[in-house]
C-alpha cells in the first residue's frame, strides 16, 4: 500500500512538470450501485456523490485525480423481508485518459484507472442477518467516457470492485453519472 501511494504521488508530480495545460473542478453526480451478497436477493438503487477533480493534458493524453464522497445504496431482500444496504466512502480515484476529439469548445474523451473506496461506516442489515464484513479499504477499477463544453463536463462511468467486500458481501459496482464545472 505504501508502495503503490508513493508511485501515485511520484507519478502526479511528474505529470505536473509536462502537462501542458491545468483544470480544477467540482463535479455531483447519481449512482446505481449493487452489491452481491450470499443467500440475498440483490437490486441496484440510486445513491449520490460530490467531489473535486484535477486534470493535467498530456497532449491528446491526461491524468485526473479526484477526491469525491459517495453515498451508495442497494435492495436487499429475504422473502419476504426487504431491506436497503446503504453505505458511504471516501474515493480517490486516478484516471488515465484520452481525448478522442479535443477540439477548442468541445472535447469527448475516455477513461481508465483505479480507484481506492475508504469507507466511512460498517455495511449493516437491521431485519435481515448476514455476515456482512468489510475492509476499510477497498480497491475498485473504472472506465468511462465524458464529454467537455466550454466549463461543463458530463461524464458516465462504470466501477467495478477489483476484490470481495468482505463476509458474504461480494464485488460490488457501480454505475456513476456527473455534471462537473471546471473553475480554473
Amino acid at each position: 500500500m505504501k508502495t503503490i501511494t508513493l508511485l501515485l504521488v511520484l507519478g502526479l508530480l511528474g505529470a505536473t512538470t509536462v502537462a501542458r495545460g491545468f483544470d480544477f473542478g467540482v463535479r455531483v453526480g447519481w449512482n446505481n450501485a449493487k452489491i452481491n451478497v450470499k443467500d440475498l436477493q440483490m437490486k441496484s438503487h440510486g445513491g449520490f456523490m460530490a467531489g473535486a477533480f484535477a486534470r493535467f493534458d498530456l497532449a491528446s493524453l491526461y491524468l485526473e485525480p479526484a477526491l469525491e464522497f459517495s453515498r451508495k445504496k442497494c435492495e436487499a431482500s429475504k422473502s419476504p423481508v426487504k431491506e436497503i444496504l446503504g453505505y458511504s466512502s471516501v474515493d480517490i480515484p486516478l484516471m488515465l485518459g484520452l481525448y478522442i476529439i479535443n477540439a477548442k469548445f468541445i472535447k469527448i474523451r475516455g477513461f481508465v484507472g483505479p480507484e481506492v473506496s475508504i469507507l466511512t461506516n460498517k455495511l449493516t442489515l437491521d431485519k435481515i442477518e448476514s455476515d456482512l464484513q468489510s475492509h476499510r479499504a477497498i480497491w475498485n477499477g473504472r472506465a468511462g467516457a465524458g464529454v467537455d463544453a466550454g466549463n461543463f463536463c458530463l461524464d458516465l462511468n462504470y466501477g467495478f470492485a477489483l476484490k470481495d467486500i468482505g463476509g458474504d458481501a461480494k464485488k460490488a459496482r457501480s454505475f456513476t453519472l456527473t455534471l462537473g464545472f471546471k473553475i480554473l
